[in-house]
Parts: structure tokens; sequence; C-alpha cells
């Protein structure tokens, strides 16, 4: 073998050397990714457990009345807290159907609450809506994502034998 090899040896070194540099930032890149993400999944969890937000959905779940349609009558703390929580599970559901927050772990952490805070604010969403329309002659997203996570939570409750189809 003469110099003429030696170009090419030099350029083959070189290449495995950037293969393994590309290697090594893929992997730094992907553990940061996880650690933005168990970052974010840390923020959601610890809002969900802060006594404001379950004193909220414990309001809706035991003291909110099913079917009620509008706010207007209740008391601000009341109000605030029906608010609170449609506003919640809204940013969650927005999260997860942007795939920036994985469904399973919702729906096992606080699935059945999903479900029965959805069972009591639904026709009032559904007619927040109807009125948004009307003021404004534009379809309503309101509460949207909300809506969108209990049909995620029912398919994967579904998927996982938890409730019947």
């Amino acid at each position: 073998m003469g110099w003429d090899a030696l170009p090419i040896i030099i350029s083959a070194v070189s290449a495995s050397g950037l293969i393994t540099l590309a290697v090594v930032a893929k992997k730094q890149m992907e553990k940061a990714e996880r650690v933005r993400n168990m970052q974010a999944y840390a923020l959601v969890l610890e809002q969900l457990g802060e006594e404001q937000e379950r004193e909220a959905r414990r309001y809706v779940i035991k003291q909110f009345p099913k079917g009620k349609k509008t706010l207007d009558d209740l008391p601000d703390s009341e109000r605030i807290k029906v608010e609170n929580v449609l506003m919640s599970f809204d940013r969650i559901g927005f999260l997860v159907s942007k795939k920036l927050y994985p469904a399973n772990y919702i729906a096992d952490f606080i699935g059945l609450p999903i479900l029965r805070c959805w069972d009591k604010l639904s026709a009032y969403v559904q007619q927040r809506r109807q009125d948004d329309e009307r003021d404004t002659q534009v379809k309503s997203t309101y509460a949207q994502y909300f809506e969108a996570l209990v049909e995620i939570v029912r398919q994967y409750f579904k998927e996982t034998g938890r409730i019947s189809a």
C-alpha cells in the first residue's frame, strides 16, 4: 500500500469519527428530551395534586348538579371551581391531543375523575358553546380538548378492560 491510499484512510477515519459524534449527539438529545418530558409530567401531576385543584374536582363531582346549563346563579367561589376544572382538563387534553403527554399516564392517574367531571359539566359546556356561537357567529371551541380527553380516556378504558364497550 502506497502513499496514494493515505487520503482514503484519512477520509475513512474522519467519517467514522463523525458517525460516532452523531450517534453520541443523538443520544444526548434523546436524554435531554426525556428530562424535559419528565419535568412536564411532574408539573402536570403537581398541578393536579394541589389542594385547590382537588377541592374544585370534589365540588364538581359531588355537588354540581348534572345537566346544569348555566353558572350565572352560582356564588363566585363555586363558579371559579367549575371554571378551574374545565380549564385544567382542557389544558391537559390539549397536551395529550398534541402528543406532548402520554394519554395512558393521564387515564391511569386521573381518568375516572375526568369522566365523572365531564358527566356533570357536559350540559353546561354544550350550552356555553351554543351561546358563544349565537353571540359570535363562529363555531365555539370551548373545552374542546377536555371533551377530546374524555373520548381518549374512554377508549383507553375500553382497550384495557376497565369499562365495557
